[in-house]
């Protein structure tokens, strides 16, 4: 806080425009009557200055995990700017998750400046952030997904499928994650299973 003297009948000067980051001033409010006095009354006054947030963008991320499960991959397609203040707090919540097919959203995160990152690392059913201008504070809400995992089922008949003495066999495999690439030669019975 800063403080000008002035003497009773002297011309008052307009204050500097102080700067607060990620916020623009908005004016000076002077005393009881809110204008400034052209000159200085026969008392005390004060000036308060008064600003508005600025308009901010924050990120949400979405990451896919990979085939064989051990890290996540940003899905750039689904990458979403959004509009906001300065200031404001954002939160994220599992159950606000988009649907994406063939994946179950796992959690979610937020970070601040670089994007989330290749590992889940914290995430949780729901997160909390704040919407900066501050350079490296840009706020990213990251949701991670896990791979929905699927079984196929081999039948193998001869002629008429549709009688049960022509099926020669049955076989299963299980905890396929979804998106796997799968050939016919990874999914065959050989003698004797």
């Amino acid at each position: 806080m800063s403080y000008d003297t002035y003497y009773y009948g002297q011309p008052v000067t307009a204050q500097a425009k102080p700067e607060v980051n990620g916020y623009t001033f908005v004016g000076w409010i002077f005393g009881e009557s809110g204008t400034a006095p052209d000159t200085m009354p026969n008392k005390d006054i004060s000036a308060t200055g008064t600003f508005s947030a600025r308009s901010a963008t924050y990120t949400v991320n979405y990451y896919e995990q990979n085939v064989s499960g051990n890290y996540y991959t940003l899905m750039d397609d689904l990458t979403e700017t959004l509009r906001s203040t300065h200031g404001t707090q954002i939160s994220a919540d599992i159950a606000d998750a988009k649907e994406i097919e063939g994946f179950s959203a796992a959690g979610v995160s937020t970070t601040k400046g670089a994007v989330g990152g290749c590992t889940a690392g914290s995430m949780t059913a729901s997160a909390d952030g704040v919407v900066s201008l501050v350079s490296g504070d840009k706020l990213n809400i990251n949701y991670y997904y896990t791979r929905n995992r699927y079984g196929i089922t081999l039948n193998v008949w001869k002629g008429d499928r549709t009688e049960s003495g022509n099926k020669l066999y049955t076989h299963s495999w299980n905890d396929i994650p979804y998106g796997q690439t799968i050939t016919a030669d990874d999914y065959t019975k050989t003698t004797g299973s």
